[in-house]
């Protein structure tokens, strides 16, 4: 009994890496330290621990029960990843590939016990908070002129390096700089390549967290964290959160004071002022005729290639492939991330079927808790898709966030006996079967 506690533990941890790592902290860079703590002899890091963490499972597997909702769903991602792994862009040869890892670790996911789900979502959002804390004290010392000791990181990516921007990196976390752009400067990054990825991920978390900051310390780092990145994710779904939440519970009131918050903000970049800082933060998201400025995912040379798939009928259905797009990118040279990207990849059929997903188990807690505030989560990360391409199918690490986004806010509301009581239990082999099948696709 005491050895398989200990397994449990493991499997905690391993899984928990594997999530940290699918984020790509700057330790993870092939630019750093020779990528040193990116792969070992070849093979990356991310998924060594869940290949560790499938192995500590199937010691403990004897044990496994399994709803009926967990087989199913269990199916119901297999057959997702058939369809965008191998049939979206008719890369049959790809069936054969390593992107089974991702699809693998979602049934895994959903077919551990809660326990052990409760568990890795505690210590990912505790490393994610505390890995924080370093880059906003860097931050402070930074505003009152205290001089720190740095050197310099390339980006892994080429178009980065051609635009001319680099890493400073200190003990612990990194800052994106550029000799022209004086906002890139002070844009809170952490340990992350962008601020706008530490944005959205503050967002997420403390979207499933209910952002409860009251005597939640994690939440607290991780708020002021997504307050300095200046991401235009961060605030967004923040607003929309909090407006969406308080119509769910009907506090109309509350809605209108968000509202006259935005409406100061209008006020507030209109008034001119010069120092370099402020202005740039001004000019960070401006409400003009043509929409919001500030969100630069696209341009016009990343749209010209996105159109391409509409004079393609099947291209249209089915995509060109998982990584079409950014293949695309590399080759010519173009910025840019939108959800444009994954109908580029996956087309209409394959971006829908991701929505469904999420739909779907969507409406499963919905079910379970009666709870209409499941709808305002939901949105939340539809609007995220919007203004963040993800790959939700291909990255447990924002995927568990959400999943757990919905069981916290259920399980407010009924206990966790009433909750898993709606569905029977029983030892299957389920779970050895899916591992089985992708690793032999």
């Amino acid at each position: 009994m005491k050895v398989r506690f200990q397994t449990k533990k493991i499997v905690v941890c391993l899984f928990t890496l594997y999530l940290f790592w699918g984020l790509k902290p700057y330790f993870t860079w092939s630019t750093f330290k020779d990528g040193i703590f990116g792969d070992l002899l070849g093979v990356n890091y991310s998924s060594i621990f869940l290949l560790l963490s499938l192995i500590a499972i199937f010691i403990t597997q004897n044990k496994l029960k399994l709803n009926n909702f967990s087989q199913k769903y269990s199916i119901f991602t297999f057959l997702c990843g058939l369809l965008l792994i191998g049939i979206c862009g008719l890369n049959f040869k790809n069936l054969f590939s390593f992107e089974w890892l991702a699809y693998i670790s979602i049934i895994i996911w959903i077919c551990m016990p809660h326990d052990e789900r409760v568990s890795i979502y505690n210590l990912y959002l505790t490393l994610f908070a505390v890995t924080l804390i370093p880059s906003i004290i860097y931050f402070t010392l930074r505003i009152i002129n205290v001089s720190i000791p740095y050197d310099i990181v390339e980006s892994v990516e080429v178009l980065k390096n051609d635009h001319g921007f680099s890493y400073t990196h200190y003990p612990f976390a990194i800052q994106l700089r550029h000799q022209l752009v004086a906002l890139a400067n002070i844009r809170l990054c952490g340990i992350y390549d962008e601020a706008g990825k530490l944005g959205t991920v503050a967002a997420l978390f403390l979207t499933s967290e209910q952002y409860k900051l009251k005597k939640k310390w994690r939440n607290i780092i991780i708020f002021i964290a997504g307050i300095l990145s200046m991401s235009v994710g961060f605030y967004v779904l923040t607003l929309a959160y909090f407006i969406l939440s308080n119509i769910s519970k009907r506090k109309f009131k509350n809605a209108v004071y968000i509202i006259a918050m935005v409406l100061t903000y209008i006020v507030f970049i209109n008034i001119p002022i010069k120092n370099q800082y402020i202005s740039s933060i001004q000019s960070r998201i401006i409400i003009t005729s043509s929409g919001l400025s500030g969100d630069n995912r696209t341009n016009d040379a990343y749209n010209t290639v996105y159109k391409e798939v509409y004079e393609d009928p099947l291209a249209l259905l089915i995509g060109y492939g998982s990584v079409a797009m950014g293949e695309k990118q590399d080759e010519l040279l173009i910025d840019g991330a939108s959800y444009k990207s994954l109908i580029y990849n996956f087309g209409f059929l394959g971006f829908g079927i991701s929505l469904v997903w999420l739909l779907v188990y969507s409406i499963h807690y919905k079910k379970v808790t009666k709870n209409r505030y499941i709808w305002v989560i939901f949105i939340i990360y539809l609007l995220n898709i919007m203004l963040r391409k993800v790959e939700w199918l291909q990255n447990l690490s924002f995927l568990v966030v959400f999943c757990y986004s919905l069981f916290n806010t259920g399980a407010k509301l009924v206990s966790l006996k009433k909750v898993f009581a709606l569905y029977k239990y029983n030892t299957s082999s389920t779970f050895s079967f899916f591992i089985s099948s992708s690793i032999s696709s």
